[in-house]
Order: structure tokens, then C-alpha cells, then sequence
């Protein structure tokens, strides 16, 4: 017996006149069929091994998934930190959400870091309408990392034809800050012949039941 309560022990089911010498893990699940020895954990191995590898894989997958939900075009579109605005407006009061990141597109590697700004309020006596636009805090970065050894190897454009954008148009009920409609749109931009944009819009359905 070793230090753990495992034994040493021989196995006479295939030749009693010289059997194997086997090492029994106490507590190791088997049974015995036909003077045969069935581990159940091995028969099951391949599965343990499966669950493990999708345990890992999910656990991995949480550490950045907040990170990496935030990046994506419809939390940003359903789920606007403008919740947090003050009202009634104040002329003193400039709001800027927290910073933000989003991968490029077109250069591999590139994130840009921006804050969402407040440019545009109005309200009625039943809605409030927002507009917000991306200000680009890491341009200095990214223009210096990526951007110059883009234009670098063209002369037929500069760092003046590129553009990132992003503005997004709120329609929200005043009652329950419910959003009535939303429009996002995006744009990224190395020039005339490299750029994309992207539009999405968010209407409340109303339908009638009869």
C-alpha cells in the first residue's frame, strides 16, 4: 500500500499462473463482469476529457467577455451609457461616456479608444431626442503604430484621407426612458478605395392584436 491508500495488486483473470501486477486506486469506480474488471471512469474518459476542454474553453472565453460584448456594434446600439445623463439639461453640463474600444477593420491589429460626446439635445413635452459622436482619444497612437507604415507604402494617399466616425441618433419616450427609435452609424476610412460603413437602426414595432 502506497501513502495515498492505493495498492499494489495481481490480476489472475487472464493467467492464473502468472498474473499481472496491477495498481488499484481505492477510489476508482469499477465492477467486475465475466471474471472481467470494467473501470466505468475509463470507459467514460474521452467524455471527461470533452467536458474538461469545453469547462477550460468557457472559462477561458469569460475573462474577456465583457471586454470583448463591449466592442460589439449592437451593445452599443441597444445598451447606450446615455442612461446616465442628467435631466433637465444643463448649459454647464458636457456629458462624455466612459472610453470605449472597437478593432478595426481594415488594419489588423489597430483598436481604437473613444468616448461617446453629447452634441445634440432637444426634448418635448413627451420625448427626448440625443445625438452623440466619437471623439478618438488614441489617434496620436495609432497614427505613430500603424497608420504612418500604411501611408508610407503608397504615395498616392495621406494620413488626411483617413476617418473614423461614429454618431448615433436616440428617440427616447420622457415618461420611462423607454428608446423609441435609434440610428447608429460608423465609418472607417484609409481612403477612397479602402473604407466601409455600416448602419443600423432600432424602431419600436407595434402591432395591433385582434
Amino acid at each position: 500500500m502506497d501513502p495515498g491508500g492505493n495498492f499494489l495488486c495481481y490480476d489472475f483473470c487472464d493467467d492464473e499462473a502468472n498474473p499481472k501486477v496491477l495498481r488499484w486506486d481505492h477510489e476508482q469506480k469499477f465492477v467486475v463482469e465475466d471474471r472481467e474488471l470494467i473501470i466505468e471512469d475509463h470507459e467514460n474518459e474521452s467524455d471527461e476529457k470533452e467536458k474538461k476542454k469545453f469547462i477550460r474553453n468557457y472559462e477561458n472565453g469569460l475573462v474577456n467577455f465583457e471586454q470583448n460584448f463591449k466592442k460589439n456594434l449592437q451593445y452599443l446600439l441597444l445598451l447606450p451609457e446615455i442612461y446616465s445623463i442628467i435631466f433637465p439639461p444643463n448649459q454647464h453640463f458636457t456629458f462624455l461616456c466612459s472610453q470605449s474600444e472597437l478593432n478595426s477593420r481594415l488594419v489588423e491589429g489597430m483598436e481604437y479608444q473613444y468616448q461617446l460626446k453629447l452634441v445634440k439635445l432637444d426634448e418635448d413635452a413627451t420625448t427626448v431626442s440625443l445625438e452623440l459622436h466619437a471623439v478618438l482619444n488614441n489617434k496620436d497612437e495609432i497614427t505613430k503604430k500603424f497608420l504612418n507604415k500604411v501611408y508610407l507604402s503608397t504615395q498616392e494617399f495621406s494620413l488626411t484621407d483617413f476617418d473614423f466616425k461614429i454618431e448615433i441618433k436616440y428617440l427616447f419616450e420622457k415618461l420611462n426612458s423607454k428608446i423609441i427609435s435609434g440610428e447608429l452609424k460608423i465609418i472607417e476610412k484609409l481612403h477612397d478605395h479602402l473604407s466601409y460603413s455600416i448602419t443600423m437602426n432600432l424602431k419600436e414595432s407595434m402591432e395591433s392584436v385582434m
